[in-house]
C-alpha cells in the first residue's frame, strides 16, 4: 500500500518529464502534433529553463550577450568559449539556437560574434552545425 502512494506522488514528475522531452524534440524538429500533445505550461517550463540556462552560460563567461537583429538571434561569445573544444562550443551555440527556435519557428540560424571586438564569428544552423569563418 505504501509503494503504491510513493509511485502515485512520483507520476506527476515522470509524466512532466515525458512532456518536456516531448517538447524539446517538436521544437528541435519542428513538429506541430507533438507540440500539441506536449501542452503549453510545459512548453513554458521548458523555455524558462532555456533561458535560466543561457543566463548561467553568461555568469560563466562563455557568453557575454544575446540580441536579435532583423529576426536573427546573435550570441557574443566569452572568452571560455573561446578556449573551450570544438564539440563543447557546437553544444553550447545549440543551446542559444533551441533557445530561440523555441521562441520563433522561423529561426533557421544564430550569428556568432566575439564579444571582445564585435566582430562576425560564424554561424550556427540546424543543418550544418557550427561554422566559424
Amino acid at each position: 500500500m505504501r509503494d503504491d502512494r510513493a509511485r502515485r506522488s512520483q507520476r506527476p514528475g515522470v509524466i512532466s518529464s515525458i512532456l518536456r522531452n516531448v517538447a524539446s524534440a517538436a521544437l528541435s524538429c519542428g513538429l506541430l502534433a507533438a507540440l500539441l500533445i506536449a501542452g503549453a505550461p510545459a512548453l513554458a517550463d521548458l523555455h524558462t529553463d532555456r533561458w535560466a540556462n543561457l543566463q548561467r552560460a553568461a555568469a560563466k563567461e562563455i557568453f557575454q550577450r544575446y540580441e536579435v537583429v532583423a529576426g536573427v538571434p546573435r550570441v557574443y561569445v566569452g572568452r571560455k568559449f573561446l578556449g573551450g573544444d570544438a564539440e563543447s562550443r557546437q553544444t553550447m551555440v545549440f543551446k542559444v539556437y533551441e533557445y530561440y527556435r523555441g521562441r520563433d519557428a522561423q529561426v533557421d540560424r544564430v550569428e556568432v560574434f566575439d564579444g571582445a571586438t564585435g566582430a562576425r564569428m560564424g554561424t550556427y544552423t540546424a543543418a550544418s552545425g557550427l561554422t566559424l569563418d
